[in-house]
């Protein structure tokens, strides 16, 4: 295209002439091109500035609007100028001036393909070359080229544009907020600039950020031509949205008003708007922050006589022996500045947090049963979230062995010689340590009664038992070697735990059970009798037998037999 230009501004006579023209057209479509981008300008930004003021569009929503409007100016520009551009063509030039001149008969086109001494023409005289162009030349001095792109076809469009700039600038002067809150809303698409109404609003809760669960409080300070109520319009999914009416509140002063509407227990995220008179206010967005989720991870690490190994609780309440300590590793989702748990009688215990701030520990020896909650900070907002639950702990003490002899006489007679079987079956909740028998001898008349008790180890048992079934022997005379007739002892058996001192351990006892000590012919005596008694017992019972066999037999005699003859039928 330079070379084009260069060419032509080296051209002198007919041929500078036509190329004139050349440029000439190309001002006409560019007047023409710029007039209709003009206005399709003024169209494009009209509607933006309508949709913008009525709508109170988001910045997305203006940026968008605007990339449309160029990329259609854009194309305005392309299809109404760039794809009409042309490089200088001579002929073709020549060619249109013979349109609007047909008195020149096809003489400038010769005129231009003869013209340049570098094309050879053989078999043309040269004079008659020469003579043509001398021709073309004293024809062309007569004809005005200005005619060939008038630009007077165009004067309506200039007119168009003319009255559509002149309405647009007086609009501007009339509404110079308007126009200003336009300009500044295009260039900046971000912008909180809002357009002038007659209903103002000077202040807007705005964004907010809240604790989950709290009310918030929508407030807006109105003036200028106040409404008896705002609206504030909630945007909902799928396009639906919520409309709640407010009615105006107390003054202000200075002609300002206040509206306020407090929603209660804000669970989640919402976007809001305020509509008063004519004033519409920007979206605003209300950020819920809800409270850490958190995970409980609790170990009971149990008293060292107990001989076990921490164990792990999948529950965030449970139960632990007393004197056990109980570590809680805890975790939340997002970071906390602070934690506390809170025990019973508001009284807490700070937790010790990690470096990551998203997990902590808290370490106790409680001394009885207790509920728990737990209390965060968050540490990007601040706000603090108490125990919504509870959690029980029951601290269980530990509970005396139980025993149970096995049946026998509770009261027997014997003599020194008597060996007693001891058996018996003990339980224990953690682990029994021994068992240990206990007795006392009443002596006969004219000796001491009830005399102290004593207690002997009978058995130690292995480490972590807690339940056992035992058959002991007990030779009375070993522990009791000056037994007489007449005295009574009186025994039984103790079972203990493994819980120390001050607590412990914990003592379980059996029944007591009592030995008359009796001389042999006596107790000879009283085994003849047992004998005797019985065998008495065992008579009455074959005696028993017997009878129940007879009638047994009669009932089978008299009973008729199946399928055989009624003697009552013969």
């Amino acid at each position: 295209m330079e070379k084009t230009m260069t060419h032509v501004k080296e051209m002198n006579g007919l041929k500078k002439r036509l190329a004139g023209v050349w440029k000439r057209g190309r001002r006409f479509a560019l007047h023409r091109s710029g007039c209709v981008i003009l206005l399709v300008a003024i169209a494009l930004f009209t509607v933006v500035f309508l949709l913008d003021w009525r709508m109170a569009l988001e910045g997305g929503a203006r940026l968008a609007l605007v990339g449309i409007s160029v990329f259609f100016l854009a194309l305005t520009g392309y299809l109404t100028w760039w794809r009409y551009r042309r490089p200088y063509d001579p002929v073709s030039c020549a060619l249109e001036v013979e349109r609007k001149h047909p008195e020149f008969g096809g003489l400038l086109v010769s005129y231009v393909q003869f013209h340049d001494k570098g094309i050879a023409h053989e078999g043309a005289s040269p004079s008659l070359v020469a003579a043509m162009l001398r021709q073309a030349e004293e024809q062309s001095h007569t004809v005005s080229f200005q005619d060939v792109v008038r630009f007077r076809v165009i004067w309506k469009l200039y007119l168009t544009v003319m009255i559509t700039c002149m309405a647009v600038v007086i609009a501007a002067a009339m509404r110079p907020g308007f126009a200003k809150a336009f300009v500044v809303r295009l260039l900046n698409p971000f912008s909180d600039k809002q357009y002038p109404t007659r209903t103002v609003l000077d202040e807007t809760s705005g964004d907010l950020v809240i604790q989950q669960g709290r009310s918030v409080l929508l407030r807006a300070v109105v003036s200028g031509v106040v409404p008896e109520e705002m609206a504030i319009r909630f945007p909902q999914q799928g396009g639906a949205e919520e409309l709640i009416r407010v009615a105006k509140g107390e003054s202000a002063g200075s002609g300002s008003w206040v509206f306020a509407h407090e929603i209660k227990d804000a669970q989640r995220d919402f976007n809001y708007m305020v509509l008063a008179g004519d004033a519409v206010s920007r979206m605003f967005h209300v950020r819920v922050v809800h409270g850490p989720v958190q995970r409980i991870e609790a170990e009971v690490i149990y008293p060292a006589y107990l001989e076990r190994s921490p164990a792990q609780v999948s529950m965030p309440g449970f139960e632990a022996p007393m004197g056990a300590k109980i570590q809680w590793n805890l975790h939340v989702d997002r970071p906390i500045s602070k934690g506390r748990m809170i025990l019973d009688d508001d009284k807490s215990v700070p937790i010790s947090l990690a470096n990551d701030y998203l997990s902590g520990s808290v370490l106790l020896t409680p001394k009885d049963s207790f509920t728990y909650g737990l209390e965060w900070t968050d540490k990007e907002s601040g706000f603090v979230y108490g125990p919504s639950v509870r959690y029980p702990v029951r601290m269980v003490p530990d509970q005396a062995p139980k025993i149970i002899m096995k049946p026998a006489a509770t009261e027997e007679k014997a003599t020194v010689w008597k060996i007693v079987d001891l058996a018996f079956t003990a339980t224990d909740d953690y682990g029994l340590a021994s068992a240990r028998l206990a007795y006392k001898v009443s002596r006969a008349k004219g000796d001491p009664v009830n005399a102290n008790e004593i207690t002997e180890e009978i058995l130690i048992f292995p480490k972590v038992t807690t339940q056992t079934a035992e058959n002991l022997k007990w030779r009375v005379r070993d522990s009791i070697p000056n037994l007489a007739p007449g005295d009574v002892v009186s025994y039984s058996v103790e079972v203990l735990d493994r819980q120390p001192a001050p607590g412990g351990p914990g003592v379980g006892r059996s029944e007591t059970r009592m030995i008359t000590v009796v001389t042999q012919e006596e107790y000879v005596t009283l085994s003849m009798e047992k004998r005797r008694r019985l065998l008495s017992r065992i008579k009455n019972l074959h005696d028993e037998e017997i009878d129940a066999d007879k009638a047994i037999q009669s009932f089978l005699k008299d009973a008729p037999k199946e399928n055989g003859p009624n003697p009552e039928s013969k």
